[in-house]
């Protein structure tokens, strides 16, 4: 047990354990912006292990798997392109994963999907949540993104302080999928927007 000025140190509360899967053009920055915080001891996986390598060099620790994260992590931020790859990273942290863990799926996906995936998780009593973030690789880099979220008010509360990290705003939308449908939504009046204007 660790002491502080010699003695036990009994109710010093341990941080929070955040994971992250996917540390691309979004991930990393992301990534960046929660060891900011100083709030977290912060896991990184990647295939691509030189992207692991950066963040570990700024205070990450490497996570030796998917499935290691799933055991370990209290909040899981999965930044990854496709449906599949969000299913199959959910598939892995939920094959011996912690009771009560809340995944945070960030990409853009079908709703149903993520509804998919929160059945799996539901078997090994984690939590899914789906955040996705609007205001591309700026925001990112800025930590300036704003997230559009779904899911239980609970699993949100868990998470917000880990997608805070890297949101200028933070909007729970309503049930799971929520999220995924208000960037959808976004996205339509982005690209109206903007043909609007090419025409103008």
């Amino acid at each position: 047990m660790a002491a502080v000025n010699g003695r036990p140190n009994k109710g010093r509360k341990q941080p929070m354990k955040v994971g992250i899967v996917g540390i691309g053009a979004m991930g990393e920055p992301m990534t960046g912006h929660i060891l900011k915080s100083g709030k977290f001891d912060v896991y990184a996986f990647d295939i691509h292990k030189p992207a692991v390598n950066r963040v570990v060099k700024k205070g990450a620790k490497a996570a030796r798997s998917v499935k290691a994260m799933g055991r370990m992590c209290d909040v899981i931020i999965v930044m990854v392109a496709t449906d599949s790859q969000v299913k199959q990273v959910v598939g892995e942290l939920t094959a011996q994963g912690k009771k009560d863990a809340v995944i945070v799926i960030t990409a853009t996906s079908h709703p149903n999907m993520v509804r998919e995936c929160a059945k799996i998780a539901k078997k090994a009593k984690m939590k899914v949540i789906d955040a996705p973030v609007c205001f591309g690789l700026e925001g990112a880099r800025d930590g300036t993104l704003a997230s559009l979220v779904g899911g239980a008010k609970k699993d949100v509360k868990k998470a917000r302080p880990v997608i805070a990290c890297y949101s200028r705003a933070v909007h729970h939308l309503g049930e799971l999928g929520a999220g995924e449908i208000g960037k959808t939504i976004n996205n339509m009046l982005h690209w109206a927007h903007s043909i609007a204007n090419y025409e103008a």
